[in-house]
């Protein structure tokens, strides 16, 4: 386990993503949108995470006003961390929330906006900035729902990450995290069969001595009782028909919503 002892790091000391992470997702910028690219995969995700993250805002954080409007999602604020080529911004904008994504590799950044200006409906939803997430702490930004999907596998300090992602969460408001298991199933899966038999995804994408275990997540997140674990769910794919799942197995793709219950006293 790489957790060790409590969430005590400075917010300014947080340089957490690896300069060679963003250039890796540098290079594949232009593919952010395209069904056969290097993130295809992600696409092909998208429809699951999207219904289970509008199915947890209704459910754990919606106001009052909200949820009443042809917009499900109207008068929300989300920032989507690591937003990429925006696949996850975009969607949610549809339904009426307020985005913001960010993201340190400006290429994608760059990509992202051009996509949204497809559709001009999302010129008033969607923003996008290049930045780092220590950056919106520093700011004292706090949105009601922080989402972080596929990132935290990436980074080189986890704990100091999840630390940052906590601080930007409003008081009862929520952090949805997606990341992939460190399970042998996820080596045999993810890596071994993704990365280096069938190829969907390019080789070293991933590091298995970087993935994270939901409990991994929860001896970070629960230790200050500011957050509580509402629920958690995995994703399977299909290989007969090329569909996802939702499971209650979290061996490989999983999803945590937490919800920020307190204030630290």
């Amino acid at each position: 386990m790489w957790f060790v002892g409590k969430l005590c790091f400075p917010h300014k000391l947080a340089a957490v993503r690896h300069f060679s992470e963003v250039s890796k997702f540098n290079r594949h910028a232009k593919d952010w949108w395209s069904p056969t690219g290097p993130v295809a995969p992600l696409l092909r995700f998208n429809p699951a995470r999207i219904a289970v993250i509008r199915a947890a805002i209704e459910k754990y954080s919606l106001p009052q006003s909200v949820g009443k409007t042809k917009l499900p999602l109207q008068g929300i604020s989300i920032v989507d961390v690591g937003c990429g080529g925006g696949i996850l911004c975009e969607p949610l904008g549809r339904l009426g929330a307020t985005v913001l994504g960010i993201d340190e590799a400006e290429d994608s950044i760059e990509i992202a906006r051009k996509h949204a200006k497809l559709d001009p409906f999302l010129d008033s939803y969607v923003k996008y900035r290049c930045c780092s997430l220590s950056e919106l702490v520093s700011e004292r930004k706090q949105f009601d729902c922080v989402t972080c999907l596929e990132v935290v596998e990436h980074v080189e300090k986890p704990q100091q990450f999840l630390n940052l992602l906590e601080a930007i969460v409003r008081p009862q408001g929520l952090l949805i995290i997606s990341t992939i298991n460190r399970t042998v199933t996820s080596w045999l899966t993810a890596i071994c069969l993704a990365e280096n038999v069938l190829g969907w995804i390019p080789r070293g994408t991933h590091h298995w001595n970087k993935l994270v275990r939901p409990e991994e997540i929860s001896f970070c997140l629960s230790n200050n009782n500011e957050m509580k674990l509402m629920s958690s769910v995995g994703f399977s794919f299909s290989l007969f028909d090329n569909s996802i799942h939702l499971t209650g197995n979290l061996g490989v793709n999983y999803l945590m919503v937490w919800k920020k219950v307190a204030l630290k006293s």
